[in-house]
């Protein structure tokens, strides 16, 4: 008949799989589905947000963890000290500022500086009579608007608004006295006092602030590194190895055949 097939024929097509057939042996579904469509697109912006947040973490390191760390460390009297102002000094010049109370970048070196130094309150028997620096932070740095060192010396320091374009002008290397050993004027706020580093007292400290600033800077940005990395591995892993089990099949198949191939 016109419409029989031969043995030989059908005995051929037989073994040759579709493609249907195909994609269930390699465990991939015979047609896209949309997460199959979406998949790509998915995967792309995984890996731009693991990227992205493992910079962003390497920039915080200098500008958050670091400082958090360090006033960690610096085991800040839980109590605020009281203290009264003793020097305030204003220098110009690298070799003049050989410390500040206050930089604006923590980076390079400063040309102009504010020195203040305080007495402890007689009611801190441990503080008595020392003369410490006056700090702006643990770093006696930061970066604005955080830290504005005009707005700390004319809080903290002995100088009216009137001095400070007079100051800013200077060009040429000096040191300027602007109040020395008096205990008439007093800080605004006390400052606590710093456990481990005696020669020093701060502005301001807030634990929790720092407990809170330091735990996102840290788990904010590894967690979406972590979920980005786990989501692709998990995604693309499965398809590697399916490839190698494919792969060591047929070398498998192919020593059968040859089994002069296979070396003893």
């Amino acid at each position: 008949m016109a419409g029989t097939i031969p043995g030989d024929e059908k005995q051929v097509r037989s073994r040759q799989p579709s493609q249907d057939e195909g994609s269930r042996l390699l465990g991939e579904p015979a047609e896209d589905s949309f997460c199959q469509r979406i998949k790509p697109k998915v995967s792309l912006c995984l890996g731009t947000t693991a990227v992205l947040s493992f910079m962003v973490f390497l920039f915080l390191v200098p500008f958050v963890v670091d400082p958090a760390v360090s006033r960690l460390i610096a085991r800040y009297s839980p109590e605020p000290g009281t203290c009264a102002l003793h020097e305030h000094v204003f220098a110009a010049g690298m070799s003049k500022c050989t410390w500040s109370s206050c930089r604006e970048g923590c980076t390079s070196a400063t040309t102009k500086c504010h020195q203040i130094t305080d007495h402890m309150s007689p009611e801190s028997l441990e503080w008595a009579g020392t003369v410490v620096r006056f700090l702006v932070n643990t770093e006696g740095c930061g970066y604005p608007p955080f830290v504005n060192c005009t707005t700390f010396a004319l809080k903290y320091g002995h100088i009216n608004e009137e001095d400070i374009p007079e100051i800013n002008h200077i060009t040429q290397p000096v040191i300027r006295e602007l109040y020395r050993h008096g205990n008439d004027t007093s800080l605004g706020t006390p400052p606590p006092p710093i456990r481990a580093y005696p020669d020093r007292v701060v502005a301001d400290y807030d634990w929790h602030h720092t407990i809170k600033t330091l735990v996102a800077a840290v788990v904010i940005p590894w967690t979406l590194f972590v979920l980005s990395c786990t989501v692709l591995c998990y995604w693309y892993c499965p398809a590697l190895k399916r490839e190698f089990m494919v792969d060591k099949r047929k070398t498998a198949a192919i020593k059968n055949e040859n089994p002069q191939l296979v070396i003893r």
